[in-house]
């Protein structure tokens, strides 16, 4: 081997040992230090395994960063000074102050919200829940530099009571402490992991954050790059972290109210009906006299929880069982399928729900559903209104239980029987069903829970809520497994032989080798028919979801993720389009779009039916220009084929998410096209919205707005203002509009269009609106005992309140409350309100009409149906669009249109008002027209309450 060739090889060895050294090196994890607080984010098991909030997402940072994590417990005065001194890297979780941030580096974004609560032993019963008199005066453990010691000072000082503190370190001290009963309380954040206790207030929320020593930026720097990218991945990770840990925790945790205990006390036992025969759900046992099944045994678990006894009223039939509860001859129906239509109708308000079920159909033949299709189900269980809104031009016939639903389908009086999986699942067992096959239904899943009479008090609901959500996985599992095995039918073999007879015979008369091709060959046909169910859309023959998954998941393998766009698309109004044409026009309508959307797709382009009128299209990767041309391309060719076919517009929402090379959740990136989707108004032309950053900082926004709420509410943060209402000729102030503003500790003053329409779109409206009537109402009842003579006010009534009878309940038991003559309530209802449901909203404001409230309707002329509707509904006032009035003061036609308005309310005798007046040209214009009443920031913004009672009976130079 000459020199040249043994340098050669060297070298090549040399190289390779270098190389092997670099990916060592690079492969190497960096090691970072995270102190923590035993049972603060992360906790400790039985054998030494970490747990927790701050530990999964401090885990999930680390794989992000490539770091080794190194947990080293402390105390939490010795953490922080740890951190300070750079004996750890990492301490958290932390709440932002002037002080702390002298001394340490805080990552940009926080990793979640913890609200500030105090925590009594589980066995303390003399503080009930929020009750400040019975937390006045008591003894306080607490850590010294707890950030919630300073804010719980600032509301205890705001509520005039207060505390003393003892100062214990240690988090198994301070259990030590509070179970001896030298301390009464624990304040703590509410990420603590405390056995054996129970919250009795909640104060504040406050975001969270990791802290470094100050100038470690290395280690920020990895902090804020992972947040930023766990929070662009999946925005909703934060909160789904949160349930993990703590869902089951919190709702544990809450203590019955002052008034729900006095409930439990007055009213031990609790009157219930239940289905007789919707085994396993329930039934009733004529061996023992008594009902049994899944929902029975939950009751139990509901009774153990709350204290509340069940007394079972026996009942034949469902129409005698609905009856009783509407009533209020007995208190709750303990299982029903919840619908708003059913809680409308009957007058019931339902709690939670406490099982989910999803509904199968056995049929004779091999059917689809269409107009024609005659439907068998149970009369009790409420599923009727699932039908009602998923078929509603279906003839339903309804029968006692399974066995006669059953029975109907066979003697082809109807076409399918439809029930809960639990329900038909069970027939299984128990009945003849050979010549019968199950078939699908629309994809949905219903929630069972417990209907409660209107008429009952509304602590019930509560208190039924309150101990539904203690109920555990487990305890439901039982009940499930329990009640399905009480029920289990045992197989003989002549059974076997009857059902099995042609199989029967093959084994006797054929060889094994040949039952057992038959066998695979039957095998092989009832497996597509599953993957057909399981793939194929029922309706359109497109792709299902599934399938759509699967597909789009070998292509992000082939590709990658950040070669492909995903297309959400909507058909606007087609719910419309169903109750107008019937749900075969409808069907054939998605069938067309379907069509269409594959005759515009590319090799390797791929889509499906989501649900309903909704569908998925994934494309290949372009510039946003591009993407855009190509949809509305598509909207182009849709509207042009229509022409000829449905004589109808299709008016499609589009949204686009551009994916990225990280993007792995495909359910994520589905998702953010639906959110993309959602941002389109409704302007009755087809268009395309793109998933960006705009839209992705507004989710947080409204995400940390939602985190927010309830201790908002809970902390008196919403403030009710009031803006007057002056009397056009004799210039005095005649009343008022209640509104709400949200003064923020931190942020100050949050303006309302940045949650009531968040509020109105999440539900919490409802919490809000009552929370605003009920101050408003108290503010009342003191004027009137102090002699002043009250002012008229009208609130605000949202269209979730005009979706459920309980609110005649609700604004009835306010006003007898505080004394407070309904006539002195006006209910502004905007005119939106009245475009659906008309029947319905038209009832309850019939009733609360009869009560003596004063009913406005409000935003009149920004509708279309205004006309109509004034002949219609129990209207007494007239309140004219601010938007109106401001097009109508430029122009003579505008000045007639508006002075015709006012002449028409007031020939229906209405009262007419009009707001947003803001110059002295709206005011003349107003007053020539003959208007009664306005408002406006010309006369007086809204202020708070103290502030308008000095204007109260003042006459007022303009």
């Amino acid at each position: 081997m000459n020199g040249k060739y043994r340098f050669t090889i060297t070298m090549v060895i040399f190289l390779l040992i270098l190389n092997t050294s670099f990916v060592l090196a690079a492969s190497e994890k960096e090691k970072v230090r995270v102190g923590y607080w035993p049972s603060y984010g992360i906790s400790i098991t039985k054998d030494g395994q970490l747990y927790g909030y701050t530990y999964d997402y401090m885990n999930e940072i680390a794989k992000i960063n490539n770091w080794k994590l190194e947990y080293i417990p402390c105390g939490w005065g010795q953490g922080i000074e740890m951190l300070k001194e750079g004996q750890i890297d990492i301490f958290g979780a932390l709440q932002k102050d002037e002080e702390r941030e002298k001394y340490y580096d805080y990552t940009n974004l926080n990793f979640g919200y913890e609200y500030g609560a105090l925590y009594v032993n589980s066995k303390n019963n003399t503080i009930s829940y929020n009750n400040l008199k019975e937390i006045d005066g008591k003894v306080v453990g607490t850590v010294s530099d707890n950030h919630f010691k300073s804010v719980f000072d600032e509301y205890c000082k705001k509520n005039k009571i207060s505390v003393k503190y003892k100062y214990i370190e240690g988090a198994e001290e301070l259990q030590r402490e509070l179970e001896k009963g030298t301390i009464d309380m624990i304040l703590t954040g509410s990420i603590r992991d405390i056995p054996n206790t129970k919250v009795v207030l909640r104060f504040s929320s406050e975001p969270v954050y990791y802290a470094t020593t100050k100038g470690n930026k290395k280690i920020l720097d990895g902090l804020n790059y992972a947040l930023n990218e766990i929070k662009r991945e999946d925005i909703y990770y934060d909160g789904n972290l949160f349930n993990k840990h703590y869902k089951d925790t919190v709702i544990a945790t809450e203590v019955f109210t002052l008034e729900e205990k006095e409930y439990i006390k007055k009213h031990p036992i609790i009157k219930v009906v239940s289905g007789p025969d919707t085994s396993p759900l329930s039934f009733y046992d004529k061996n023992t006299n008594s009902y049994k099944g899944i929902s029975i045994d939950i009751l139990k678990s509901i009774s153990n929880n709350s204290g509340l006894k069940f007394e079972y009223i026996k009942v034949d039939n469902f129409s005698e069982g609905l009856k009783m509860v509407e009533n209020g001859e007995v208190d709750i129906c303990a299982n029903m399928f919840m619908s708003r239509s059913t809680e409308l109708e009957h007058n019931i308000v339902f709690t939670d729900g406490y099982l989910e079920t999803t509904m199968l159909g056995l049929a004779k033949n091999d059917i689809r559903m269409n107009e024609k299709t005659k439907v068998a189900m149970i009369k009790w269980t409420g599923i009727e209104s699932f039908v009602k809104e998923y078929y509603p031009n279906q003839e339903v016939s309804f029968y006692p239980n399974a066995s006669k639903c059953i029975e109907a389908v066979k003697k082809e009086e109807c076409d399918v029987f439809i029930g809960s999986n639990y329900i038909l699942n069970n027939i299984i067992n128990t009945e003849e069903f050979d010549e019968l096959m199950f078939m699908p239904i629309k994809n949905q899943v219903v929630d069972i829970g417990i209907g409660v009479s209107g008429k009952a008090n509304p602590a019930l609901l509560s208190i039924l809520n309150k101990s539904i959500n203690r109920v555990t996985e487990e305890e439901v599992a039982i009940a499930i497994t329990g009640s399905t095995k009480y029920l289990e039918h045992k197989v003989t073999l002549l059974d076997f032989i009857q059902h099995n007879i042609m199989a029967f015979v093959l084994i006797i008369s054929f060889l094994i080798f040949i039952v057992f091709g038959i066998f695979i060959v039957n095998y092989k046909i009832q497996m597509n028919k599953l993957k057909k169910i399981a793939y194929v859309d029922e309706v359109t023959g497109i792709r299902s979801l599934l399938k759509f998954k699967i597909d789009a998941n070998k292509l992000f393998e082939k590709y990658g993720t950040d070669n492909f766009v995903i297309y959400y698309i909507n058909i606007d109004k087609f719910k419309y389009i169903n109750d107008m044409f019937g749900f075969e026009f409808g069907d054939n309508i998605l069938k067309y779009i379907a069509k269409k959307i594959g005759e515009n797709v590319f090799k390797d382009e791929i889509y499906a039916r989501l649900s309903d009128d909704r569908f998925i299209v994934m494309t290949k990767k372009s510039n946003i220009e591009n993407l855009r041309k190509r949809a509305n391309d598509f909207f182009e060719i849709v509207n042009n084929d229509k022409k000829n076919t449905f004589k109808i517009d299709i008016i499609l929402k589009c949204g686009a998410y551009l994916i990225d090379k990280e993007d792995v959740n495909i359910d994520v990136m589905i998702d953010r096209a639906k959110i993309a989707c959602q941002t389109i108004e409704t302007n009755y032309k087809s268009k395309v919205a793109f998933y960006d950053d705009k839209i992705r900082i507004s989710i947080l926004h409204e995400k940390e707005i939602e985190n927010n709420m309830d201790n908002a509410l809970l902390n008196k943060e919403f403030v009710v203002y009031l803006q007057p209402k002056i009397n056009l000729i004799t210039e005095e102030v005649v009343g008022a509009e209640a509104l709400v503003r949200w003064i923020h500790p931190i942020k100050g003053t949050i303006p309302p269009n940045d949650f009531i329409p968040l509020f109105e779109k999440n539900g919490f409206i409802e919490k809000l609106d009552l929370y605003v009537w009920d101050n408003i109402f108290s503010t009342m009842s003191k004027w009137i005992k102090n002699g002043i003579k009250p002012q008229p006010i009208s609130i605000n009534v949202s269209r979730i309140h005009l979706n459920n009878r309980n609110i005649v309940t609700s604004l009835k038991s306010l006003i007898n409350k505080h004394n407070i003559p309904a006539h002195l309530i006006e209910l502004e209802l905007t005119e939106s309100l009245f475009l659906s449901n008309i029947s319905m909203i038209l009832d309850i404001l019939n009733d609360l009409h009869d009560i003596g409230f004063i009913v406005s309707m409000d935003d009149f002329g920004s509708g279309y149906s205004s006309l109509s509707l004034l002949k219609k509904l129990p209207i007494d006032v007239l309140k004219i669009d601010r938007e109106f009035l401001n097009e109508t003061i430029t122009s003579v036609r505008g000045e007639k249109v508006i002075k015709n308005i006012i002449t028409l309310g007031k020939d229906l005798d209405m009262l007419i008002v009009a707001e947003g007046i803001e110059t002295e040209g709206q005011l003349n214009l107003l007053k020539n027209a003959g208007c009664d009443i306005g408002q406006g920031f010309y006369f007086a913004r809204p202020m708070d309450i103290e502030s308008f009672e000095k204007l109260v009976f003042k006459r007022i130079d303009f």
